[in-house]
Formats: C-alpha cells, structure tokens, sequence
C-alpha cells in the first residue's frame, strides 16, 4: 500500500475513536424548577434515584445537575411538608428541563394526654439523704442547702441560653 492511504487510515482510525470516546463520556444536564402551590420552593432536594447525582433548589427553587448515566432513571424530588415526587426519565439527550409541582402533604398528628402522677421509692437504699454534715463537707455546696441539692445525681442549675 502506498504510504499516503497508510497515513490516512491512521488519521481515521484515531478520529472515530476520539468521536466514539466522546459519546461514551458524554454527560446530561438535568436542570429546572421545583415549586409548591404558594410558589417556588427553595432548598427542595432533586436527585436520581441510586445514584449520587442530584442538587438543592437555590433562592428561587431553580437547579441544575450533571450526571453521566444513560437510559431510563428515576429522579426524585422532595421538600419537608410536601409529598415526595418521582418521575421516570429516559436520559437520551444532553440537556433536560423539568417544571417539576410538589403537591403539600397533610399530616394528621395524633392527641397526645400528659397526666401528672406521683412516685414513690419504697426501696431506701435509693433515697438519697443528705445530712447536715454532707451540706458542709459536700465539694461545691458552700455550706447552704440549695448548693447541696446541686451536687445530687440528676439535679442541676438550668439557665436560660445554656448548651446542656
């Protein structure tokens, strides 16, 4: 063969190869707008479906994601008080645009009754007693009664803006 057609096969053979790489690492741009009757939703969360591909709606309930799987999917769209979304999705293009409608979930909340009620501790090696003594000897008591019940397990001071 002449040293030309060599060449060139060379140069075709590298040309469909690099086209052939560049659809297989190719990637889709799932975008859109995820909104609830009242209007847009921020920080709604949008993603496939057994993947980690996905994204939170910024300010205005708008996002955008890139993702390199192909076929079908299912993407998901969820936001706190609203019923979960799901859709199936055939990923064939390289961009996506989706208005996407969360419908708000009503919750009914169980009635919940508190009563007051008394305890009693029969056993007395589970009282805690405190002495005269004990008020005076007790480290960080300073000697009054109020200091004193401090240093009981599960009693301590509580302020306000306090991290417990």
């Amino acid at each position: 063969m002449k040293p030309e057609l060599l060449e060139m096969r060379k140069y075709i053979f590298i040309f469909l190869l690099g086209f052939a790489s560049i659809n297989t690492f190719s990637q889709s741009t799932i975008s859109g707008k995820v909104s609830g009757a009242d209007g847009s939703l921020p920080i709604a969360r949008v993603y496939l479906e057994g993947t980690y591909d996905g994204a939170s709606t910024n300010a205005n309930g708008e996002f955008s994601f890139r993702t390199s799987k192909t076929g079908k999917v299912i993407l998901k769209a969820s936001f706190v008080g609203f019923e979960p979304f799901s859709m199936e999705l055939n990923l064939t293009v390289s961009t996506v645009n989706l208005e996407i409608a969360l419908k708000e979930a009503f919750d009914v909340l169980n009635a919940i009754t508190i009563t007051a009620g008394t305890f009693e501790t029969v056993d007395k090696k589970r009282a805690n007693i405190l002495t005269p003594l004990d008020m005076i000897t007790t480290a960080g008591a300073v000697g009054d009664v109020y200091g004193a019940l401090q240093t009981l397990p599960g009693s301590g001071s509580w302020q306000p803006h306090q991290v417990l």
